[in-house]
């Protein structure tokens, strides 16, 4: 877990996923075990009105989404000069090589695979927030 000195003292995370028992699982652990303020949408589309709306430091994206899956929303969010280095993380079941490669090279920080198992999840993202800004 990153020392609570090294960190924003407010985390903003948006997570996007279409399974409703991912997003509650994922907030549960970002809020209880990182102390994340998370924003939850359930497909691709939503996510760039609610990067707009929010001042998030992270994002996370599922794959696979009705609507707009998470490479294209990843593209959008890379496409725009305000969220173009927005830290995000894929949460998938994806295993695909080719697929991991297109995301490293939209410059994706993060990706864990599914099921979501606590432990990796929690120590994934807490790099991610140790990668944050300091504080001012």
């Amino acid at each position: 877990m990153p020392d609570p000195a090294d960190i924003p003292e407010v985390i903003r995370v948006l997570i996007c996923d279409d399974d409703a028992t991912v997003r509650i699982v994922a907030r549960r652990m970002l809020e209880a075990d990182l102390g994340c303020t998370v924003h939850e949408c359930s497909d691709g589309l939503d996510v760039l009105p609610a990067l707009v709306g929010g001042d998030y430091n992270f994002a996370i994206l599922d794959l696979e989404m009705p609507g707009m899956n998470g490479i294209d929303t990843l593209e959008e969010i890379r496409s725009t000069d305000a969220h173009r280095h927005l830290p995000v993380m894929i949460l998938t079941a994806e295993r695909d090589q080719e697929t991991v490669v297109r995301l490293l090279r939209l410059g994706v920080s993060a990706y864990l695979l599914k099921p979501l198992e606590r432990a990796s999840f929690v120590a994934k993202v807490g790099k991610l927030i140790q990668a944050l800004p300091k504080a001012s």
